[in-house]
Protein backbone atom coordinates (compact mmCIF):
# COMPACT_ATOMS: atom_id res chain seq x y z
CA UNK A 1 0.00 0.00 0.00
CA UNK A 2 1.16 3.30 -1.37
CA UNK A 3 0.83 6.62 0.83
CA UNK A 4 1.41 10.09 -0.28
CA UNK A 5 0.02 13.31 1.24
CA UNK A 6 0.22 17.24 0.64
CA UNK A 7 -0.86 20.24 2.53
CA UNK A 8 -3.49 22.25 0.63
CA UNK A 9 -5.92 25.62 1.41
CA UNK A 10 -9.55 24.43 2.62
CA UNK A 11 -11.16 24.25 -1.21
CA UNK A 12 -8.19 23.11 -3.24
CA UNK A 13 -8.88 22.26 -6.79
CA UNK A 14 -7.94 18.45 -7.42
CA UNK A 15 -8.13 16.84 -11.07
CA UNK A 16 -8.49 12.88 -10.57
CA UNK A 17 -6.90 12.25 -14.16
CA UNK A 18 -6.77 8.30 -14.30
CA UNK A 19 -8.01 5.09 -11.66
CA UNK A 20 -7.12 1.62 -12.67
CA UNK A 21 -9.37 0.47 -10.04
CA UNK A 22 -11.75 1.22 -7.65
CA UNK A 23 -12.01 4.80 -6.37
CA UNK A 24 -13.17 6.00 -2.93
CA UNK A 25 -13.17 9.56 -2.19
CA UNK A 26 -13.89 11.14 1.12
CA UNK A 27 -13.78 14.81 3.11
CA UNK A 28 -12.04 15.84 5.83
CA UNK A 29 -11.42 18.77 8.14
CA UNK A 30 -7.92 19.08 7.32
CA UNK A 31 -6.53 21.36 5.24
CA UNK A 32 -4.23 18.47 3.66
CA UNK A 33 -5.27 15.73 0.63
CA UNK A 34 -4.09 11.87 1.27
CA UNK A 35 -3.53 9.25 -1.16
CA UNK A 36 -3.22 5.59 -0.25
CA UNK A 37 -3.00 3.02 -3.34
CA UNK A 38 -2.89 -0.70 -3.87
CA UNK A 39 -0.15 -0.45 -6.49
CA UNK A 40 3.15 0.96 -4.54
CA UNK A 41 4.60 2.35 -8.00
CA UNK A 42 1.45 3.42 -9.51
CA UNK A 43 0.21 6.21 -8.00
CA UNK A 44 1.16 9.66 -8.74
CA UNK A 45 0.03 12.75 -6.28
CA UNK A 46 1.30 16.66 -8.00
CA UNK A 47 1.01 20.02 -7.25
CA UNK A 48 0.73 21.43 -11.00
CA UNK A 49 -1.10 25.38 -12.31
CA UNK A 50 -1.98 25.65 -8.32
CA UNK A 51 -4.31 22.74 -8.39
CA UNK A 52 -3.74 18.85 -7.42
CA UNK A 53 -3.43 15.94 -9.83
CA UNK A 54 -3.70 12.53 -9.32
CA UNK A 55 -3.10 9.33 -10.85
CA UNK A 56 -3.53 5.52 -10.08
CA UNK A 57 -2.98 2.32 -11.37
CA UNK A 58 -3.94 0.80 -8.65
CA UNK A 59 -7.50 1.00 -6.40
CA UNK A 60 -6.98 4.25 -5.09
CA UNK A 61 -8.39 5.88 -1.55
CA UNK A 62 -8.35 9.48 -1.33
CA UNK A 63 -9.18 11.99 1.85
CA UNK A 64 -9.45 15.70 1.15
CA UNK A 65 -10.98 19.12 2.27
CA UNK A 66 -14.44 19.02 2.64
CA UNK A 67 -14.85 21.99 0.63
CA UNK A 68 -12.16 20.47 -1.92
CA UNK A 69 -13.34 20.82 -5.67
CA UNK A 70 -12.89 17.54 -7.93
CA UNK A 71 -12.69 16.64 -11.29
CA UNK A 72 -12.83 13.31 -12.50
CA UNK A 73 -11.81 12.13 -16.25
CA UNK A 74 -11.59 8.31 -15.65
CA UNK A 75 -12.40 5.58 -13.07
CA UNK A 76 -11.76 1.64 -14.27
CA UNK A 77 -13.65 0.46 -11.66
CA UNK A 78 -16.91 1.64 -9.12
CA UNK A 79 -16.61 5.14 -7.37
CA UNK A 80 -18.02 6.20 -4.35
CA UNK A 81 -17.95 9.97 -2.84
CA UNK A 82 -18.77 10.87 0.76
CA UNK A 83 -19.05 14.76 2.29
CA UNK A 84 -17.44 16.89 0.10
CA UNK A 85 -18.93 20.15 -0.37
CA UNK A 86 -17.06 21.82 -3.65
CA UNK A 87 -18.52 21.32 -7.35
CA UNK A 88 -18.05 17.86 -8.54
CA UNK A 89 -17.46 17.12 -12.21
CA UNK A 90 -16.92 13.35 -13.21
CA UNK A 91 -15.92 11.64 -16.65
CA UNK A 92 -16.39 8.25 -17.04
CA UNK A 93 -16.97 5.69 -14.30
CA UNK A 94 -16.91 2.01 -15.38
CA UNK A 95 -18.40 0.86 -12.27
CA UNK A 96 -21.23 1.85 -10.23
CA UNK A 97 -21.27 5.32 -9.13
CA UNK A 98 -21.73 6.40 -5.38
CA UNK A 99 -22.61 10.30 -3.94
CA UNK A 100 -23.48 10.77 -0.48
CA UNK A 101 -23.28 14.18 1.77
CA UNK A 102 -22.20 16.38 -1.77
CA UNK A 103 -22.61 19.42 -3.21
CA UNK A 104 -23.69 19.72 -6.80
CA UNK A 105 -22.35 17.04 -9.29
CA UNK A 106 -22.45 17.13 -12.82
CA UNK A 107 -21.61 13.30 -14.42
CA UNK A 108 -20.99 12.27 -17.74
CA UNK A 109 -21.50 8.37 -17.83
CA UNK A 110 -21.89 5.50 -15.07
CA UNK A 111 -21.38 1.93 -16.58
CA UNK A 112 -23.19 0.35 -13.38
CA UNK A 113 -25.59 1.41 -11.16
CA UNK A 114 -25.70 5.33 -10.10
CA UNK A 115 -27.09 6.45 -6.34
CA UNK A 116 -27.04 9.74 -4.98
CA UNK A 117 -27.99 10.55 -1.71
CA UNK A 118 -28.08 14.38 0.18
CA UNK A 119 -26.99 16.13 -2.75
CA UNK A 120 -26.52 19.93 -1.35
CA UNK A 121 -27.22 21.48 -5.58
CA UNK A 122 -28.15 20.42 -8.80
CA UNK A 123 -27.27 17.37 -10.48
CA UNK A 124 -26.65 16.45 -14.13
CA UNK A 125 -26.57 13.46 -15.29
CA UNK A 126 -25.58 11.93 -18.92
CA UNK A 127 -26.33 8.36 -19.23
CA UNK A 128 -26.78 5.30 -16.71
CA UNK A 129 -26.33 2.22 -17.77
CA UNK A 130 -27.71 0.76 -15.15
CA UNK A 131 -30.78 1.84 -12.61
CA UNK A 132 -30.63 4.77 -10.50
CA UNK A 133 -31.52 5.53 -6.91
CA UNK A 134 -31.98 9.54 -6.28
CA UNK A 135 -32.82 10.77 -2.26
CA UNK A 136 -32.63 14.68 -1.11
CA UNK A 137 -31.75 16.67 -4.23
CA UNK A 138 -31.48 20.59 -2.98
CA UNK A 139 -31.84 21.39 -6.51
CA UNK A 140 -32.89 20.72 -9.88
CA UNK A 141 -32.40 17.34 -11.22
CA UNK A 142 -31.82 16.40 -15.08
CA UNK A 143 -31.00 12.69 -15.89
CA UNK A 144 -30.62 12.49 -19.72
CA UNK A 145 -30.47 8.87 -20.42
CA UNK A 146 -30.81 5.92 -17.92
CA UNK A 147 -31.07 2.47 -19.12
CA UNK A 148 -32.36 1.10 -16.60
CA UNK A 149 -34.93 1.95 -13.38
CA UNK A 150 -35.03 4.96 -11.43
CA UNK A 151 -36.33 5.36 -8.17
CA UNK A 152 -36.08 9.29 -7.10
CA UNK A 153 -37.40 10.60 -3.38
CA UNK A 154 -37.68 14.77 -3.15
CA UNK A 155 -35.83 17.19 -4.90
CA UNK A 156 -36.18 20.52 -4.69
CA UNK A 157 -36.10 21.96 -8.07
CA UNK A 158 -37.31 21.50 -11.22
CA UNK A 159 -37.12 17.39 -12.55
CA UNK A 160 -36.49 16.14 -16.20
CA UNK A 161 -35.57 12.64 -16.50
CA UNK A 162 -35.44 9.51 -20.01
CA UNK A 163 -35.69 6.23 -18.40
CA UNK A 164 -35.36 3.12 -20.26
CA UNK A 165 -36.97 1.26 -17.22
CA UNK A 166 -39.81 1.59 -15.04
CA UNK A 167 -39.75 5.17 -13.11
CA UNK A 168 -40.84 5.78 -9.45
CA UNK A 169 -40.79 9.23 -8.09
CA UNK A 170 -42.36 10.73 -4.58
CA UNK A 171 -41.94 14.05 -4.02
CA UNK A 172 -42.84 16.09 -0.51
CA UNK A 173 -43.02 18.91 -2.21
CA UNK A 174 -43.66 20.88 -5.81
CA UNK A 175 -41.26 24.13 -5.62
CA UNK A 176 -40.01 23.27 -9.40
CA UNK A 177 -41.79 25.30 -12.75
CA UNK A 178 -41.65 22.29 -14.33
CA UNK A 179 -41.22 18.30 -14.54
CA UNK A 180 -41.08 16.42 -17.21
CA UNK A 181 -40.43 12.67 -17.24
CA UNK A 182 -40.23 10.04 -20.34
CA UNK A 183 -39.97 6.44 -19.32
CA UNK A 184 -40.45 2.99 -21.63
CA UNK A 185 -41.76 1.08 -18.83
CA UNK A 186 -44.51 1.90 -16.16
CA UNK A 187 -44.40 5.08 -14.59
CA UNK A 188 -45.25 5.81 -10.99
CA UNK A 189 -45.17 9.77 -9.86
CA UNK A 190 -46.80 11.29 -6.41
CA UNK A 191 -47.19 14.81 -5.49
CA UNK A 192 -48.55 16.06 -2.42
CA UNK A 193 -52.59 16.59 -2.30
CA UNK A 194 -52.40 20.63 -2.34
CA UNK A 195 -49.94 20.16 -5.54
CA UNK A 196 -50.99 23.37 -7.75
CA UNK A 197 -50.21 21.46 -11.50
CA UNK A 198 -50.84 21.32 -14.76
CA UNK A 199 -50.95 17.93 -15.84
CA UNK A 200 -50.50 16.29 -18.58
CA UNK A 201 -50.34 11.99 -19.29
CA UNK A 202 -49.08 10.25 -22.27
CA UNK A 203 -49.27 6.61 -22.06
CA UNK A 204 -48.68 4.30 -24.49
CA UNK A 205 -50.35 1.54 -22.70
CA UNK A 206 -53.65 3.57 -22.87
CA UNK A 207 -54.29 2.69 -19.15
CA UNK A 208 -53.72 5.71 -16.61
CA UNK A 209 -54.43 5.23 -12.66
CA UNK A 210 -55.43 8.71 -11.48
CA UNK A 211 -55.47 8.65 -7.57
CA UNK A 212 -56.58 11.95 -6.00
CA UNK A 213 -58.18 12.84 -2.87
CA UNK A 214 -61.74 13.19 -4.27
CA UNK A 215 -61.78 10.26 -7.09
CA UNK A 216 -59.95 7.30 -8.26
CA UNK A 217 -60.05 6.51 -11.82
CA UNK A 218 -58.53 4.17 -14.34
CA UNK A 219 -58.80 6.38 -17.80
CA UNK A 220 -58.28 3.99 -20.59
CA UNK A 221 -56.99 6.52 -23.05
CA UNK A 222 -53.38 7.08 -24.36
CA UNK A 223 -53.55 11.12 -22.77
CA UNK A 224 -55.00 12.53 -20.17
CA UNK A 225 -54.77 16.03 -18.51
CA UNK A 226 -55.81 17.46 -15.84
CA UNK A 227 -55.39 20.88 -13.28
CA UNK A 228 -54.66 21.42 -9.64
CA UNK A 229 -55.20 24.40 -8.02
CA UNK A 230 -54.34 27.06 -10.49
CA UNK A 231 -51.47 25.07 -12.55
CA UNK A 232 -48.53 26.92 -11.57
CA UNK A 233 -45.87 23.91 -12.40
CA UNK A 234 -46.26 21.74 -15.59
CA UNK A 235 -46.01 18.09 -15.33
CA UNK A 236 -45.46 16.12 -18.58
CA UNK A 237 -44.91 12.51 -17.41
CA UNK A 238 -44.92 9.83 -20.54
CA UNK A 239 -44.31 6.00 -19.91
CA UNK A 240 -44.89 3.24 -22.56
CA UNK A 241 -46.69 0.58 -19.54
CA UNK A 242 -48.88 2.19 -17.58
CA UNK A 243 -49.23 5.62 -15.78
CA UNK A 244 -49.45 5.94 -11.85
CA UNK A 245 -50.65 9.50 -10.70
CA UNK A 246 -51.48 9.97 -7.03
CA UNK A 247 -51.75 13.57 -5.32
CA UNK A 248 -52.63 13.25 -1.97
CA UNK A 249 -51.28 11.99 1.82
CA UNK A 250 -49.25 15.24 2.44
CA UNK A 251 -51.14 15.95 5.98
CA UNK A 252 -48.23 13.56 7.56
CA UNK A 253 -45.62 15.33 6.70
CA UNK A 254 -46.82 18.75 7.42
CA UNK A 255 -47.32 17.76 11.16
CA UNK A 256 -43.48 16.15 11.34
CA UNK A 257 -42.89 18.97 9.83
CA UNK A 258 -44.31 21.55 12.44
CA UNK A 259 -43.12 19.40 15.48
CA UNK A 260 -39.47 19.37 14.07
CA UNK A 261 -39.24 23.23 13.79
CA UNK A 262 -40.61 23.56 17.37
CA UNK A 263 -38.11 21.38 18.81
CA UNK A 264 -35.20 22.00 16.45
CA UNK A 265 -34.61 25.32 17.81
CA UNK A 266 -33.64 24.34 21.53
CA UNK A 267 -31.85 21.17 20.85
CA UNK A 268 -29.66 23.16 18.53
CA UNK A 269 -28.71 25.40 20.76
CA UNK A 270 -27.54 22.57 23.23
CA UNK A 271 -25.99 20.55 20.94
CA UNK A 272 -22.74 22.15 20.37
CA UNK A 273 -22.34 22.73 23.89
CA UNK A 274 -23.06 18.96 24.77
CA UNK A 275 -20.69 17.50 21.83
CA UNK A 276 -17.81 20.18 23.61
CA UNK A 277 -18.28 18.22 26.68
CA UNK A 278 -18.65 14.83 25.35
CA UNK A 279 -15.23 15.61 23.62
CA UNK A 280 -13.58 16.99 26.48
CA UNK A 281 -14.45 14.16 29.08
CA UNK A 282 -13.06 11.55 26.31
CA UNK A 283 -9.58 13.85 26.25
CA UNK A 284 -9.36 14.10 29.62
CA UNK A 285 -9.85 10.65 29.96
CA UNK A 286 -6.98 9.47 27.62
CA UNK A 287 -4.10 12.52 29.47
CA UNK A 288 -5.39 10.52 32.45
CA UNK A 289 -4.04 7.18 31.38
CA UNK A 290 -1.14 8.79 29.44
CA UNK A 291 0.28 10.16 32.45
CA UNK A 292 -0.38 7.30 34.59
CA UNK A 293 1.97 5.28 31.96
CA UNK A 294 4.94 7.77 31.55
CA UNK A 295 4.94 7.81 36.05
CA UNK A 296 5.12 3.57 35.27
CA UNK A 297 7.88 4.41 32.64
CA UNK A 298 9.79 6.93 34.78
CA UNK A 299 9.88 4.46 37.62
CA UNK A 300 10.84 1.66 35.12
CA UNK A 301 13.61 4.00 33.79
CA UNK A 302 14.66 4.28 37.28
CA UNK A 303 15.15 0.63 38.36
CA UNK A 304 16.65 -0.11 35.10
CA UNK A 305 20.21 2.03 36.18
CA UNK A 306 20.78 3.16 32.86
CA UNK A 307 22.29 6.30 32.49
CA UNK A 308 21.50 10.11 32.94
CA UNK A 309 21.59 10.46 29.30
CA UNK A 310 19.45 7.51 28.18
CA UNK A 311 16.98 8.29 30.73
CA UNK A 312 16.56 11.70 29.40
CA UNK A 313 16.32 10.57 25.99
CA UNK A 314 13.81 7.25 26.85
CA UNK A 315 11.64 9.72 28.75
CA UNK A 316 11.79 12.44 26.00
CA UNK A 317 10.94 9.74 23.25
CA UNK A 318 7.83 8.50 25.49
CA UNK A 319 6.41 12.25 26.45
CA UNK A 320 6.75 12.89 22.51
CA UNK A 321 4.91 9.82 21.90
CA UNK A 322 2.77 11.02 24.16
CA UNK A 323 2.02 14.20 22.89
CA UNK A 324 1.20 12.80 19.36
CA UNK A 325 -1.20 10.32 20.82
CA UNK A 326 -3.08 13.06 22.63
CA UNK A 327 -3.35 15.76 19.63
CA UNK A 328 -4.32 12.62 17.33
CA UNK A 329 -7.45 11.82 19.79
CA UNK A 330 -7.98 15.65 20.11
CA UNK A 331 -8.31 15.72 15.98
CA UNK A 332 -10.33 12.45 16.02
CA UNK A 333 -12.99 13.67 18.15
CA UNK A 334 -12.85 17.17 16.53
CA UNK A 335 -13.80 15.74 13.43
CA UNK A 336 -16.38 13.28 14.71
CA UNK A 337 -18.12 16.91 16.17
CA UNK A 338 -17.70 18.35 12.53
CA UNK A 339 -19.51 15.58 10.77
CA UNK A 340 -22.27 15.49 13.60
CA UNK A 341 -22.31 19.35 12.96
CA UNK A 342 -22.59 18.76 9.25
CA UNK A 343 -25.34 16.34 9.98
CA UNK A 344 -27.73 19.12 12.39
CA UNK A 345 -27.06 21.52 9.92
CA UNK A 346 -27.97 19.89 6.55
CA UNK A 347 -31.40 19.08 8.60
CA UNK A 348 -31.94 22.14 9.38
CA UNK A 349 -31.26 23.41 5.68
CA UNK A 350 -33.66 20.70 4.39
CA UNK A 351 -36.58 22.31 6.93
CA UNK A 352 -35.73 25.83 5.74
CA UNK A 353 -36.05 25.36 2.09
CA UNK A 354 -39.12 23.11 3.12
CA UNK A 355 -40.79 26.29 4.80
CA UNK A 356 -39.88 28.41 2.15
CA UNK A 357 -41.23 25.88 -0.77
CA UNK A 358 -44.53 25.58 0.94
CA UNK A 359 -45.09 29.12 1.64
CA UNK A 360 -44.47 30.18 -1.87
CA UNK A 361 -46.97 27.18 -2.64
CA UNK A 362 -49.64 28.86 -0.31
CA UNK A 363 -49.38 32.51 -1.88
CA UNK A 364 -49.75 30.68 -5.00
CA UNK A 365 -53.14 29.33 -4.04
CA UNK A 366 -54.40 32.36 -2.98
CA UNK A 367 -53.72 33.95 -6.26
CA UNK A 368 -55.24 31.22 -8.06
CA UNK A 369 -58.58 29.21 -8.18
CA UNK A 370 -58.99 26.09 -6.73
CA UNK A 371 -60.57 23.31 -9.54
CA UNK A 372 -60.74 20.66 -6.59
CA UNK A 373 -61.89 21.09 -3.36
CA UNK A 374 -61.54 17.62 -1.44
CA UNK A 375 -61.59 17.19 2.63
CA UNK A 376 -58.16 15.88 4.17
CA UNK A 377 -58.22 12.20 3.49
CA UNK A 378 -55.95 9.55 5.31
CA UNK A 379 -52.34 9.21 4.58
CA UNK A 380 -52.01 6.10 2.42
CA UNK A 381 -49.67 3.57 3.62
CA UNK A 382 -45.81 3.35 2.62
CA UNK A 383 -45.69 1.68 -0.22
CA UNK A 384 -43.80 -2.14 0.14
CA UNK A 385 -40.45 -2.82 0.16
CA UNK A 386 -39.54 1.10 1.43
CA UNK A 387 -38.83 2.57 4.25
CA UNK A 388 -39.24 5.87 5.31
CA UNK A 389 -35.66 8.22 6.68
CA UNK A 390 -37.48 11.50 8.06
CA UNK A 391 -35.66 14.22 9.07
CA UNK A 392 -37.78 13.32 11.99
CA UNK A 393 -35.67 9.85 12.93
CA UNK A 394 -32.36 11.97 12.73
CA UNK A 395 -34.05 14.32 14.89
CA UNK A 396 -34.42 11.71 17.97
CA UNK A 397 -31.43 10.50 17.64
CA UNK A 398 -30.32 14.59 18.16
CA UNK A 399 -32.44 14.69 20.44
CA UNK A 400 -31.24 11.10 22.29
CA UNK A 401 -27.62 12.71 22.16
CA UNK A 402 -28.65 16.56 23.70
CA UNK A 403 -30.10 14.36 26.93
CA UNK A 404 -26.85 11.88 27.22
CA UNK A 405 -28.63 9.35 26.80
CA UNK A 406 -26.48 7.88 23.99
CA UNK A 407 -22.81 8.58 23.33
CA UNK A 408 -21.73 10.86 20.63
CA UNK A 409 -20.06 7.74 18.75
CA UNK A 410 -22.95 6.13 19.06
CA UNK A 411 -25.25 8.73 17.09
CA UNK A 412 -22.73 8.74 14.77
CA UNK A 413 -23.07 5.07 14.25
CA UNK A 414 -27.11 5.49 14.24
CA UNK A 415 -27.15 8.80 11.69
CA UNK A 416 -24.78 6.53 9.32
CA UNK A 417 -27.52 3.32 9.64
CA UNK A 418 -30.29 5.89 9.10
CA UNK A 419 -28.51 7.42 5.64
CA UNK A 420 -27.61 3.54 4.00
CA UNK A 421 -31.27 2.59 4.58
CA UNK A 422 -32.08 5.93 3.66
CA UNK A 423 -30.52 5.05 -0.10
Amino acid sequence: MSTRSVDTSPTPQVFVEAVYGDLQIKGWSRSEVLVKSSDDEGVVLVEQDGALRVRSRGDCSLHLPVGASITITSVYGGAGIKSVEGALNIGRVLGSLLLLDVGEASIDSVYGELRLGHVGGAITVGQVLGNTIVRDVQGNCSLERIAGNLDLRDALGEIRASVGGNARLRLGLLPGERYQIDSGGELYFRIPEDADAQVTLSCGAGKIHVDLPAEKIVYYERVHQLVLRSGAAKIELSAGGAIIFEAKGADWAKEEEAEFKESFTTISEDFSEQITGQIETQIQSQMKILDEQMSHLSAAVARAGLSAAESERITRQARQASERASARAQEKMQRARERVDRKLAAVQRRAEQKERADRRRKESQVKGTNSHSWPPPPAPPTPPGYTQVTDEERLIILRMLAQKKITLAEAEQLLAALDEKGE
